[in-house]
């Protein structure tokens, strides 16, 4: 199995009890094929048959790693170290050579990242207590270094996009086939083979298993998909279940022929007829989404959530999952109501609630450089950011302010007429000022030991990284 190979296709057959499959396929032979049957895999009364695509064709993304403090070899996603494997990178971004007039020195600068890393530390910044030299220093980062780096990323893209230009002439120069993907290899084969011990009454139809649904121009249609009959017995729907394996665990092919063939396990999974006419119902109304324009790595997690598990743990954890829904939306809607209707804030720390919606940030930055993140994830864990800082806003009664042309972050509560928001502020702050003394220390050796321990894509992957696990371990 290599990587020049195509498309593999894989067969299962599946003979009667006491047969051989090559006396069953002779005898079958024999007999005047049924051509609705076999394209149902039906191929007689004691075989069935199923097939499916063994490879898809991926991207063959370069997913670098490196240990920020080495020169560890970088890897790629299939694990051929980055110097030695002929796959290209479609999304990393080579750093830009900049040069230092007076030093002469010329370092290498990753804008993507730096703006992050500098974006993060002017909004940071507008909450410390305006002065000249903070605002020199913000002023700096707005005026001059930002600038700067947006230059230096639409300089990166730029050559990205030429090189790639390049690459594209001389493959049709040298009239070689462009292929910017992969076949990438099934890591598991799961034969699914459905079981109904009923009896049904022949003298009507065979009954309904599921609704097949095509679209067409643009508009869905369903088609009843039902029993295959041969004679007087229902043949069991046998098939290839591969929906719920998510598309980072296929594996792509190697070129090199000298390391061994890889190895896909075999599973078989017997499932009722209540299960599988369930299952193959939501698969056919996956179709509408991706007819709408979701992308399959954006279903991935909700594949993993509905095909890993039996049917009625699956229903249990349906109506949690409704119950959890409908609790959390009237929580919503109290907590809303709650902090919009309030004058006084008195008992609510806004510290607390300031390193609740500093985690929840962090959570989502951490989320969003994932490489395989869902966008539906995205959006929940941005939303819940999104009104945690809104009820931040509302209980530390932040303010903006204009000074020396920038715009600063005010934290008014202290200056409140209520004393019961005063005596909270103060209390607030003695506490938070203990344990700073103890969460500050951990967190600084949490992220040294990241940093000398493992491998990151670059340094703000490590920073978001290390402050999504110690928010994670420490809360």
């Amino acid at each position: 199995v290599r990587r020049n190979e195509s498309m593999l296709h894989l067969h299962c057959f599946m003979v009667r009890g006491g047969l051989q499959l090559a006396d069953a396929m002779n005898r079958a032979s024999s007999v005047q094929p049924n051509k609705a049957l076999r394209q149902r895999g039906l191929l007689s009364a004691d075989i069935l048959h199923t097939r499916a695509k063994l490879t898809r064709h991926y991207p063959n993304i370069l997913r670098r790693r490196r240990n920020l403090l080495g020169n560890s070899t970088e890897q790629t996603d299939d694990g051929d170290d980055a110097n030695g494997s002929n796959a290209t990178s479609q999304n990393e971004a080579l750093p830009i050579s900049v040069s230092v007039p007076i030093v002469g020195w010329k370092p290498q600068v990753y804008p993507k990242e730096a703006l992050y890393w500098v974006g993060s530390a002017f909004c940071l910044s507008a909450f410390l207590r305006p002065s000249l030299t903070a605002a020199g220093a913000r002023g700096g980062l707005a005026a001059v270094v930002l600038p700067w780096l947006v230059h230096l990323r639409h300089r990166q893209v730029e050559e990205r996009r030429q090189m790639q230009r390049q690459e594209a002439q001389e493959r049709m120069h040298w009239f070689e086939e462009v292929r910017p993907v992969v076949p990438h290899l099934m890591p598991v084969v799961r034969m699914s083979l459905a079981l109904d011990d009923a009896a049904y009454d022949a003298r009507y139809y065979p009954p309904l298993l599921y609704k097949e649904m095509t679209f067409t121009r643009g508009m869905p249609e369903e088609r009843e998909v039902r029993y295959a009959v041969i004679g007087r017995h229902y043949a069991p729907p046998l098939a290839i279940d591969h929906f719920g394996i998510h598309q980072r665990s296929w594996r792509p092919l190697e070129s090199n022929v000298s390391k061994p063939d890889p190895q896909v396990e075999l599973e078989l999974q017997i499932e009722g007829m209540i299960r599988y006419s369930v299952m193959q119902t939501i698969k056919e109304s996956w179709k509408t989404y991706i007819h709408m324009g979701f992308q399959e790595r954006d279903l991935e997690d909700m594949k993993d959530f509905l095909f890993r598990h039996p049917l009625h743990i699956l229903i249990a954890m349906q109506v949690i999952g409704f119950l959890q829904m409908t609790l959390t939306t009237l929580a919503f809607k109290n907590d809303i109501s709650f902090f919009r209707g309030r004058s006084d804030y008195a008992g609510l720390s806004s510290r607390s609630m300031a390193t609740d919606t500093l985690q929840e940030i962090i959570i989502w930055l951490y989320l969003y450089d994932f490489d395989d993140i869902s966008r539906i994830v995205l959006f929940q864990v941005g939303c819940s950011a999104v009104i945690g800082a809104w009820k931040y806003a509302q209980v530390a009664r932040l303010g903006i302010q204009w000074r020396y042309c920038l715009p600063w972050i005010s934290h008014n509560r202290a200056d409140c007429e209520s004393s019961g928001e005063k005596d909270t502020e103060d209390i607030d702050a003695r506490g938070m000022r203990y344990l700073t003394f103890v969460l500050y220390p951990l967190s600084g050796l949490w992220g040294a030991y990241n940093l000398y321990h493992y491998s990151y894509k670059s340094w703000w992957s490590w920073l978001v990284s290390s402050l999504a696990d110690f928010a994670y371990t420490f809360g």
